[in-house]
């Protein structure tokens, strides 16, 4: 019992090459390099919007094909959002745009104020990719 026939086995899978489902390379992503200056940050503190409210915009984005993850980020000792589009048409689609916070709520907040009230929704003029400077002889 539970014996497996190595020969058929490994005649079954000969010719075979493993496929990869088509997947983005690690280095496709896109940071989009937007701080908050001293005004801004006021505007984003004063913003009377409730947990409910905040949440309840992250589901419209995630329904309009935007994925969102948290974390609380060790370097910058505050909670992060990342907020990528992952739709094939989406404007924004790459790009991953941040906010930080005290707290879940906050950077969340700070994203939403960042996308909405800061960049009009558009991303792509503050994309900055890394990369591996070139030199010329």
């Amino acid at each position: 019992m539970g014996q497996i026939d190595q020969q058929k086995t490994a005649s079954k899978n000969s010719g075979r090459r493993a496929q990869k489902p088509s997947t983005a390379r690690f280095n496709d992503a896109v940071f989009i390099n937007y701080e908050l200056d001293a005004v801004q940050q006021k505007a984003c503190k004063a913003q009377d919007v409730s947990e409910a409210d905040v949440f309840a915009k992250i589901k419209e984005l995630v329904d309009d094909g935007y994925t969102f993850s948290f974390k609380f980020d060790s370097y910058s000792e505050a909670y992060a959002c990342f907020m990528r589009q992952s739709r094939d048409d989406g404007s924004n689609r790459g790009f991953i745009l941040t906010g930080r916070g005290s707290s879940p709520y906050k950077c969340c907040k700070q994203l939403l104020f960042k996308h909405y009230v800061c960049l009009d929704g558009a991303w792509g003029d503050y994309a900055e990719r890394g990369g591996i400077d070139t030199i010329d002889d």
